[in-house]
């Protein structure tokens, strides 16, 4: 056995309606000025119509572009004063923040230390009676009993 026959492949051709255009037309479109000279002034005048309306949107481009800049950099001009003025006030707003902050901090302490020498003025005034339990529930009757053990005479 042989290899196998190979038959070969025919080659797609480009259509006669498109084979004009690739020889004819081979530079890609660009709006730079046409470089082409044709002797029929026909072609001519319609290349100037082309080259003038091209020209006439190339301008146009640009005043546009240049509007749309114009407008852009406005704007951003009046963000940069919003954000600036918004941030002044935020810094005055925090200035006034840290004030009453340590105003209050200073008021915190000066009432801490009131309520400590409250609480060790309370403490001067108690009493501590010895022998007595803490968890006496009826304390009248059992400061009763104290005293006419301790002064027997004076109750009486």
């Amino acid at each position: 056995m042989g290899p196998p026959s190979v038959k070969k492949k025919q080659q797609i051709q480009t259509p006669p309606m498109f084979q004009w255009h690739a020889t004819e037309h081979s530079q890609l479109p660009s709006l730079s000025p046409c470089t082409e000279h044709s002797s029929d002034p026909k072609h001519q005048v319609t290349n100037a119509n082309t080259q003038a309306r091209l020209q006439a949107v190339q301008k146009l481009f640009e005043t546009e572009f240049t509007a749309a800049v114009t407008g852009f950099s406005g704007q951003i001009r009046e963000l940069d004063d919003r954000l600036e003025y918004t941030a002044g006030g935020h810094a005055a707003a925090l200035q006034e923040d840290q004030k009453h902050i340590a105003s209050h901090q200073a008021q915190i302490a000066q009432l801490e230390n009131k309520v400590e020498d409250l609480e060790n003025r309370l403490q001067r005034g108690n009493l501590r009676a010895r022998g007595v339990p803490e968890t006496v529930t009826d304390v009248a009757s059992l400061m009763d009993e104290v005293l006419h053990q301790l002064l027997p005479e004076l109750l009486d």
